[in-house]
């Protein structure tokens, strides 16, 4: 047992470890957003700010916390519309990427660079998948989805890939200009009208995706 810490009123939504397992991410519905040092078993940010959907069939374990390649910074989806960004190391402030508001940040990813790819939520209406670069004032849109949210995001920069799962439904563009290169639809596949939701595992270095399809798995 590395580190024991209980909520005991609260509910985890999601949870991320840095890419070099020194940092541990756990952001509670609506409350608390902790990083812990690993090593230590301390907690090193704290911040009351991480969001809550308000619909707990969608928003459970997914992708609103990611941190940075070399784990210097972490991104989590915020209350007031809003994106946070922590460095982790300390010694510089907090950024804040401000959405429209309507609109809620559902899941998350950031590149080697430190550019973060957000998609937005707005109850029942098409999301919008956007990207921010520090130091920038505007938001850029890269492009608005069929579906209402999206429950991962993958970068591959060097397949200029970019995987979106917006649940049944998967698709990978171009990461560099945001053009769609495949869509994976099970509403599209035979014997597949009345499918809700469907498993998805995405492998953005192996470029391959995993998707249910009624009794089978179905590669992309």
């Amino acid at each position: 047992m590395v580190l024991q810490h209980t909520y005991k009123d609260s509910k985890i939504a999601a949870i991320q470890v840095s890419s070099d397992e020194q940092l541990l991410a756990v952001g509670v519905f609506g409350g608390e957003l902790a990083v812990w040092d690993l090593n230590s078993a301390s907690r090193i940010a704290r911040r009351d700010d991480f969001v809550w959907l308000g619909n707990p069939g969608w928003i459970g374990m997914t992708q609103t916390l990611a941190f940075s390649k070399d784990g210097r910074k972490l991104a989590y989806a915020a209350l007031d519309h809003s994106i946070g960004i922590i460095h982790s190391t300390g010694g510089l402030e907090d950024e804040r990427i401000h959405l429209e508001q309507d609109r809620t940040c559902c899941a998350l990813s950031m590149d080697s660079l430190g550019t973060v790819i957000f998609a937005e939520y707005n109850h029942y209406q098409p999301f919008y998948l956007s990207r921010w670069s520090s130091g920038q004032e505007i938001v850029q849109r890269l492009f608005t989805g069929t579906g209402m949210n999206v429950e991962e995001i993958v970068i591959n920069e060097e397949r200029d890939e970019l995987w979106v799962n917006h649940s049944p439904r998967v698709e990978i563009r171009k990461y560099s200009t945001a053009e769609l290169i495949k869509l994976y639809d099970p509403y599209l596949w035979k014997y597949s009208r009345f499918i809700r939701n469907n498993a998805v595992s995405i492998s953005g270095q192996a470029s391959l995706a995993a998707i249910s399809h009624e009794g089978k798995i179905r590669l992309g």
